[in-house]
């Protein structure tokens, strides 16, 4: 049976071939083409869709902005099982059997837009786009007069195109529009009230333009695209493959099996990074959650000799590193020295174990002018920073200020909590030990001017205004005895 998909028109050797034949054979080429894209760009269910290329058919603003739009060169396909004809115009073997219609624009299509309502109404308008299918380029050829038998000239349509450049109109709602490009005015109505007006039947709505009240010109930001794209992965583009790549990764979870590691890199040669994530925004470079026994979010390893294993770098307030712990006794961030450090604590913001030399568990360097080196804050009565001093004369907490007037450590109390606390371990060193200098003393008190009104046992404070050192024990405040200089 002939005339169907692939099947091809046989002209024989020494045969005079008869328009029929021709016609009938650039049909069949047609239909074979745009069958096998008909199937291409199905969904991944097998379900057959209308839609365009790339940006074909994409409606935008208008090069010099106004009271316009243009639709931009492309093409894209309706599907439309009931339009199949055969010999279109009376003209045997023209045919259009296949039911995934062509929807070319061969150039920059412009489209006035109505001018817009007064201010405080608002109107949505749309464009569609359908099949446009038609016999034209009339050209004179001779025509045999079966009749006489005699070859006369005549005007006979040698093109049937589908080209919609040029083929565009305008129709205010509820009409329907009957070109294939078809512009249709909505209603002004107040604002926020506004709605789109139906798409016409057979055709598809490729965008609303939201006509605001007032304006005169018409933006990219009041265009919504309402085409189906088509063939996406097949067209791509090298500037726009990453930014598909990346969507696709996102969306990638890795899990390891029993204790095993769901993602593992390793840094090249000299200082080349594992794992490098950059936020961006508020956006976070790298997030890692662990598992709800002891499993870690995240966990580097530092190379020899002085490789850092986890490096975070706050940009304007953003912290460099940022952890929170989501259960009992679970650190935020965990940072192990070289070495054997102190026992862990529990409920810790920042927990850092110090090597057994002098290997600091956690640094922190502030960003310039006033950031904090480490910032950390506890949660019910749990501490800011707890720190353990490692082997012999490990320091549990070491502070530089930076230059020219910065505290090396500052802690501040809530409740009844203490802003700083040392505690000495039995057997050992003092909960706290200060140092002075030439210049300055170890300790320096900030004065009050009237004795604080609910002192404790242990409070220590200078009154500036009696001149007086004083502390409170036993339940009684006492003066220091001392001989002006």
């Amino acid at each position: 049976m002939a005339n169907q998909d692939f099947d091809r028109e046989i002209i024989n050797p020494l045969e005079r071939p008869l328009a029929d034949d021709i016609n009938q054979a650039q049909s069949q080429i047609d239909r074979g083409v745009r069958d096998i894209l008909r199937a291409l760009f199905s969904t991944a269910a097998g379900a057959i869709q209308s839609g365009f290329i790339s940006t074909g058919l994409k409606t935008t603003q208008s090069a010099v902005p106004g009271m316009s739009v243009e639709i931009q060169p492309g093409l894209g396909f309706q599907d439309n099982a009931g339009d199949v004809p055969t010999s279109i115009g009376g003209v045997v073997g023209l045919d259009d059997l296949s039911p995934y219609k062509p929807l070319p624009l061969s150039a920059v299509q412009s489209i006035a837009v109505d001018a817009a309502p007064i201010a405080g109404q608002n109107r949505i308008d749309i464009v569609e786009v359908k099949a446009d299918r038609r016999a034209e380029n009339p050209s004179t050829r001779d025509i045999l007069n079966v009749i006489t038998g005699i070859f006369a000239p005549g005007l006979v349509n040698k093109t049937l195109a589908f080209n919609l450049l040029g083929r565009n109109g305008r129709v205010v709602s509820p009409a329907n529009s009957t070109t294939g490009i078809g512009y249709k005015v909505g209603v002004a109505a107040p604002a926020g009230t506004e709605v789109a007006p139906a798409t016409s039947p057979g055709y598809i709505k490729v965008c609303e333009i939201h006509v605001v009240g007032a304006v005169a010109s018409i933006l990219n930001a009041d265009i919504t695209d309402f085409r189906t794209l088509v063939g996406n992965w097949a067209f791509l583009t090298l500037a726009n493959t990453w930014s598909m790549l990346q969507t696709f990764l996102a969306g990638i979870s890795v899990v390891g099996a029993a204790a095993a590691v769901g993602v593992t890199a390793t840094g090249g040669a000299g200082s080349a990074a594992g794992v490098l994530g950059t936020g961006t925004g508020a956006g976070i470079g790298v997030s890692g959650q662990g598992g709800p026994t002891s499993g870690i979010g995240a966990k580097g390893v530092g190379g020899a000799p002085n490789g850092i294993g986890v490096q975070g770098v706050g940009t304007g307030s953003g912290n460099g590193v940022d952890g929170s712990a989501t259960s009992a006794l679970a650190d935020g961030v965990s940072g192990r020295g070289n070495g054997a450090g102190a026992a862990a604590g529990s409920n810790a913001g920042v927990h850092g174990r110090g090597g057994t030399t002098s290997g600091a568990g956690v640094i922190g360097s502030g960003g310039t002018p006033d950031g904090n080196g480490v910032l950390a804050s506890g949660s019910g009565n749990g501490s800011g920073v707890s720190a353990t001093g490692g082997g012999t004369s490990g320091t549990g907490v070491s502070g530089v200020g930076g230059a020219p007037n910065g505290d090396g450590v500052i802690g501040t109390g809530v409740g009844t909590g203490a802003g700083v606390r040392g505690t000495s371990a039995a057997g050992s060193g003092p909960g706290a030990v200060f140092t002075g200098n030439a210049t300055r003393g170890p300790l320096s008190i900030t004065t009050m001017a009237a004795d604080p009104t609910t002192p404790v046992n242990g409070d220590v404070w200078i009154n500036s205004t009696s001149a007086e050192l004083k502390y409170k024990t036993g339940g009684l405040v006492y003066r220091v005895a001392g001989v002006n200089p």
